[in-house]
C-alpha cells in the first residue's frame, strides 16, 4: 500500500485588538458601521453619551469622534452605509413628542450636513416611545422608516420609503384590530424593487396551540394579504 503524504498548509487568521478606553465599560452598546477605505467607524453609546471611533485595518485608534448634537433621551440608533458616507437615522424624545430624524456623515464621522426632521409623533403619557424601525433592500437603493403604535386594541403602522439620498418616495399606512398577547407583527423586510413584506401570527384561544400565520406584503401604499395558513 503506498500513502501519498501531502504537506499541509495552515492558514493562520490574525486577530486584531481594539484599544481599550478608560470610560468604555460592560454598559456600552456598540454597533459597526463599516469600512471606509482602510478604516472601520465604530458607534459607542454609553448612557447619554455618543461617539464614533474610527480605527485604521490593525485595530489602532486613529480618532474619536463624539457626537455632541444627539440630543438626550435618544433611542434606535441605526445605520445605512455606502463606499464614501452613510447615514445615521435616530429618534429622540422631547417632552411628549418624538423625533425622527436622520444625519449624512463622511468616512471621517463628520457631518456632511445639519440633521433633517423626517418625522413626529405625540405619544401619551407611559407609552411606549421606541416606535420607529428602520429597514433597508439588499442593494441599499431603497429604504423604509416605519412607526407601529398599538393602543385600544389597534395595530397602527404608518410607512415611510426613501432612496439612497433619503428622499421621500412614497409614504403608507396600515390600520388593524389587534389584541395584545395573541398578535403579532414580525420579520419585516425591504425588497430590492420597494417591496415591503411582514409576517402576522394570530393565536385563536389561550390555551389553543393552533395559530394563524400571514404574509404580507406592501407595493407601493397598498398593503396585500399575499398567503395565510394555520399551524
Amino acid at each position: 500500500m503506498l500513502i501519498w503524504l501531502l504537506p499541509l498548509n495552515a492558514m493562520a487568521q490574525r486577530v486584531a485588538i481594539s484599544d481599550f478606553e478608560a470610560e468604555d465599560n460592560r454598559n456600552i452598546n456598540f454597533d459597526i458601521i463599516g469600512k471606509f477605505n482602510d478604516n472601520i467607524l465604530v458607534y459607542k453609546n454609553i448612557r447619554t453619551r455618543h461617539k464614533i471611533n474610527i480605527f485604521d485595518k490593525d485595530m489602532n485608534t486613529v480618532a474619536t469622534v463624539k457626537l455632541d448634537f444627539i440630543p438626550e433621551r435618544t433611542y434606535n440608533i441605526d445605520f445605512i452605509a455606502y463606499p464614501d458616507h452613510f447615514f445615521m437615522i435616530y429618534q429622540y424624545q422631547k417632552g411628549n413628542i418624538l423625533h425622527c430624524m436622520t444625519v449624512k456623515m463622511d468616512a471621517d464621522a463628520k457631518k456632511m450636513a445639519e440633521p433633517v426632521e423626517l418625522d413626529t409623533t405625540r405619544i401619551p403619557v407611559m407609552s411606549d416611545n421606541k416606535i420607529y424601525s428602520t429597514i433597508y433592500s439588499e442593494d441599499r437603493q431603497r429604504i423604509m422608516i416605519f412607526k407601529v403604535q398599538t393602543r385600544q386594541q389597534k395595530f397602527d403602522m404608518k410607512t415611510m420609503l426613501f432612496d439612497k439620498d433619503m428622499n421621500k418616495v412614497t409614504e403608507g399606512r396600515y390600520v388593524a384590530d389587534y389584541i395584545e398577547r395573541k398578535e403579532n407583527y414580525d420579520n419585516f423586510q425591504m425588497g430590492n424593487d420597494g417591496s415591503f413584506v411582514f409576517t402576522h401570527a394570530r393565536q385563536s384561544g389561550n390555551r389553543d396551540n393552533s395559530n394563524g400565520l400571514g404574509l404580507f406584503r406592501k407595493i407601493r401604499c397598498a398593503i396585500h394579504l399575499t398567503s395565510g395558513r394555520s399551524i
